[in-house]
């Protein structure tokens, strides 16, 4: 699977990097996640996506997955800074 960046790149979906973003915005949050919890959003998060059969994903859709999956593990909280953050930074 790809993803189509905004810039309109087109890059190989990696899974290690959302798990990266979420683990850096809880650490920014000061409210580290466990293991056993980010192994469980992630597969969540891939599962959604991956479920969809697309070859190529926006990253805008992807973004709105890791939101959804926060808030249905109920990490409010946290879906509300990594979306803030990602707007500030536009990734």
């Amino acid at each position: 699977m790809k993803v189509k960046k905004r810039d309109g790149r087109i890059q190989t979906f990696n899974l290690e990097k959302i798990k990266l973003s979420i683990q850096n915005a809880s650490d920014d949050m000061r409210m580290p996640l466990n293991e056993s919890d980010v192994y469980s959003i992630i597969q969540a998060i891939n599962t959604k996506i991956f479920k969809k059969g697309q070859d190529i994903i926006e990253c805008n859709e992807i973004h709105g997955d890791v939101i959804l999956t926060l808030k249905e593990f109920g990490f409010n909280k946290l879906a509300k800074f990594y979306d803030e953050g990602k707007k500030l930074v536009g990734n």
